[in-house]
């Protein structure tokens, strides 16, 4: 709110062009580790297999 009011609705139009492009960036770097980790057998082992449902 006191962005809005300090910069008017030029500043947070350009505040979140910013922001989407801080988050292109950061996401993939983020959700890379993540699935490489959640992916890998010997950090999450499979405890219980079903064999159908």
């Amino acid at each position: 709110m006191a962005v809005a009011v300090a910069l008017g609705r030029p500043g947070i139009n350009g505040l979140l062009v910013v922001r989407q492009v801080v988050l292109s960036f950061v996401l993939p770097s983020i959700s890379g580790p993540l699935i490489y980790l959640t992916s890998s057998k010997g950090i999450m082992p499979n405890l219980y297999v079903l064999a159908s449902l």
